[in-house]
Parts: C-alpha cells; structure tokens; sequence
C-alpha cells in the first residue's frame, strides 16, 4: 500500500490476545469518503443513519400518540380518561430517549484518534479537517458523474439521433435516456459544488474545494439549536451534577418544541452533508408501510375484569421495592466485612 494513502498501528485485543491492524492515517479522497460513508449510512447499529431514523421513528410515533391523547374520553370532572402510569412513563422514556440521542449525535469527541465516536459533529469536523481533499474533479470520479458538460450534450445528441432516425420527426424525442439522466446528474452536481466552493459557473475549476466554514457553520447550527438539550443531559441525566454546577435555563429543553426544532435541524444537516457534500440521498421515513402501527389503537389495554390481576402486581412490586437491607449485622456481613 502507498505510504501515503495510509500507515498501521498494532493493537491487541484483550479477549483473544489477537493482533489486529487498524488504519490511523487516511490521506486520500476515496479512503476518507469510504469512511464516511461508514459512518453516515453503513448498516452498523452506532451509524448516522440508524441514530437518526430512531430518532425521527420515535418523535413521529409520540407526535401521533400525542395527538390521540386530545382525543380521550373525559370523566364528569373534565379530566381525560387515561392511564397515568402509563402515559407518565411513556412521556419521561420519550423525552430521555430523545434528549440523549441529540447529544449523542453533538458530541465533540474526534471521528478518528483517541475516544473515537460517530457523531453528526465529529464526522462533520472531520470534513472539515480534508476539506482540501473535496476538490470538484475529485468529486466527480468518486462519484462517478461525467465531468465533461460538452462531452455530455454530444452524446445525449447522438443518441436522439439514434432514436429518432427514420421516423422524420427529430421533436418527438422525449424519452428519459441515460445520456440524459446522466447529463442532469452531471449539472446539478457542477451547480452544487459551484455553491460549495463559491465561484460562477464560467469560472470553475476541476480544483476548485468545498469551503471549510460551511462544516464550520453548520456545526454552529447544530450546537446552537441542541446546545440547552445537551447540557440537560450532561448534568441531569449522564451525571446528576450539584445544584451549584447545574446550568440555568435550560428548562425549555425538553419539550416537545425544542426536541422537533432539534430533529429537524439535524436532518437537514444530515441531508445536506449526505446529498450535496457526499452526493448520497437524504433520510426518508415511509408514507405507508407493510405494518399499520395504529391497527387495534381503539381497543382497551385490559379488559376490566381484569384490572384486580393487574392491581396485585402494582401492590406486590411495591412490597418487594420497599424491602431494605435487613439489619445491619447481616448487610456487613454480606459485604465480606467482619464484624
């Protein structure tokens, strides 16, 4: 392998005792875009991809459970019919959930190095790091878009001729070619990377580079709008921090506003990196789906007959959590203390 693409370092591993090998250095375009491709949409359970489905996934499903909640029955006093164990712990689950998610996907720590992590941030920041390597015609061979705009127009002429010869009516072309599916991808692709790298389109380069401050601005973006969400986390619910080193006003991160303003702008990150940066698609939640999520939404959870077998196990799991450590001898003793 070319020095220069990428060097190794030994690692063992603690439960085998294995050698393993692990690239530190990655220099080129295609080994840094393999590795970002990796982390934004590979299969693995940590990657964007998956991180962000589950949490669009779990924001759609409790916007919907939300929106049933306005349509339960009330008693004579005008309080809804509901089942506040229940809906209690299904909205403090959805907003810690939600909360950690977002700042898993802020964290700071390095894409590659010591304390790796994918996060939104990390790999935007490593972007940012080999900017220099996004280059327009670099771009275009790893995607593999004709960079030639003329060379193009030729062969989408060619084959309209090729289409259209012997029925004496060249306007009756109209079919969507692959000359022209890739002609289409090939502009807008040279348009994008126009904005990327700021320049007109007569004055493009096969060097010109996606600038660094657009990873710079869109981090800010990020970290603007989760900024209250992560340090709810970090000092309520990652560590349960004094009251002197608890933050102010961040009280406001966890409602449903903050977390949708939140989801959303870290889609659009997602999205932008992906399809414009990376020319990937964009995340997608289906409209219709093989499974009707809602089926049996009207039915009761438990009929009533039913309701003094489910009061037992409320009554029982109560005694059994307020059992403490006995006496004192036998506690110590347990912890292999003498007395």
């Amino acid at each position: 392998m070319d020095a220069n693409m990428a060097s190794t370092t030994r690692m063992t591993n603690g439960g085998s005792g294995n050698l393993q090998m692990k690239g530190t250095v990655q220099t080129t375009l295609s080994a840094k875009r393999e590795q970002w491709l990796q982390c934004i949409h590979g299969d693995d359970e940590n990657s964007m991809r998956r991180q962000i489905m589950d949490l669009l996934g779990d924001l759609r499903a409790w916007w919907t459970i939300n929106s049933a909640r306005g349509l339960t029955p009330c008693d004579e006093n005008g309080e809804p019919k509901a089942w506040r164990l229940l809906h209690g712990l299904l909205n403090r689950c959805f907003v810690t959930k939600q909360m950690v998610t977002v700042r898993r996907l802020c964290d700071g720590y390095p894409f590659e190095g010591n304390n790796e992590v994918w996060s939104l941030v990390s790999v935007l920041d490593d972007m940012k790091k080999h900017a220099h390597l996004l280059t327009r015609k670099a771009i275009f061979d790893e995607e593999q878009v004709p960079y030639d705009l003329e060379a193009i127009e030729r062969d989408v002429e060619r084959e309209r001729l090729a289409l259209t010869s012997g029925n004496g009516d060249r306007n009756s072309y109209c079919r969507l070619t692959s000359a022209v599916i890739e002609q289409r991808r090939a502009v807008r692709r040279h348009e994008e990377l126009d904005l990327l790298a700021g320049v007109k389109n007569e004055d493009r380069s096969a060097n010109d580079q996606v600038r660094p401050e657009f990873f710079d601005a869109m981090i800010l973006r990020l970290r603007t709008t989760c900024n209250d969400i992560c340090k709810k986390v970090n000092k309520f619910l990652a560590h349960a921090a004094t009251p002197e080193d608890r933050p102010e006003g961040v009280s406001s991160s966890q409602t449903p506003a903050a977390l949708f303003d939140a989801a959303r702008v870290i889609k659009e990150t997602f999205d932008f990196a992906s399809s414009v940066i990376l020319g990937k698609g964009c995340l997608s939640l289906l409209a219709s789906e093989l499974v009707d999520h809602l089926e049996y939404i009207e039915c009761p959870l438990v009929r009533k007959e039913d309701v003094p077998k489910v009061r037992r196990v409320w009554d029982e799991t109560a005694q059994k959590l307020s059992a403490s450590f006995g006496n004192a001898e036998e506690f110590i003793k347990g912890l292999g203390v003498s007395v």
